[in-house]
C-alpha cells in the first residue's frame, strides 16, 4: 500500500485518525484503541520527541510500546476536547493537565504506575472527546463539556 511508504509520522497520524473514527462510529475507546494498534499500522510514538526525553517518566514512556500508545491516545483525546471548549474552560483544562503531568512525573520510571495513571485519564476523557468531536462536526464549538477537573 502506498501510505506505508510515507514514514512513521504519517503512520502515527493515520493511527490517530483510525482511533478517533472508530470511537465516533460507536466502537468504544477500548475497541478503537485495539483497532488503531492492529497489524499494519506501524509502531506507536508518544506525543513528544523521545530524543528530547529528560525525565524518568518520559524515558519510561519512550521505552515501552504500551506507554507510548497510551500517551498518543490521551494526546488525541486531550486535543479533541481542548479544541472545542470555551476560553475559560480551556484555561481550566490546561491547568488540570499541568497538575496531571506533575502526578505523572511522580511515577518516575515506574511503568505500572504510569500505565494506571494513563488508563484512568483516558477512561475519564474518552466520552468527552467523542462528544467534543461530534459538536465540532456540527460546528457548534466552543461549548463542549469538559471532564470533571480536580
Amino acid at each position: 500500500m502506498r501510505w506505508m511508504r510515507l514514514g512513521a509520522r504519517s503512520v502515527t497520524l493515520m493511527r490517530g485518525a483510525v482511533l478517533m473514527g472508530a470511537v465516533l462510529m460507536g466502537l468504544g475507546a477500548a475497541r478503537a484503541a485495539a483497532l488503531a494498534q492492529a497489524p499494519g499500522h506501524g509502531v506507536s510514538r508518544p506525543s513528544f520527541d523521545c530524543h528530547k526525553a529528560r525525565t524518568l517518566d518520559e524515558r519510561a514512556i519512550c521505552a515501552s510500546p504500551e506507554l507510548m500508545r497510551l500517551d498518543r491516545q490521551l494526546d488525541v483525546f486531550y486535543h479533541t476536547i481542548a479544541g472545542c471548549v470555551g476560553m475559560g474552560s480551556r484555561a481550566d483544562l490546561i491547568d488540570n493537565q499541568r497538575r496531571w503531568l506533575a502526578k505523572r512525573a511522580q511515577c518516575g520510571g515506574n511503568g505500572a504506575c504510569l500505565g494506571q495513571l494513563y488508563r484512568k485519564r483516558i477512561a475519564l476523557f474518552a466520552p468527552y472527546a467523542v462528544k467534543a468531536k461530534r459538536i465540532a462536526q456540527r460546528e457548534e464549538c466552543p461549548g463542549a463539556e469538559t471532564p470533571p477537573l480536580d
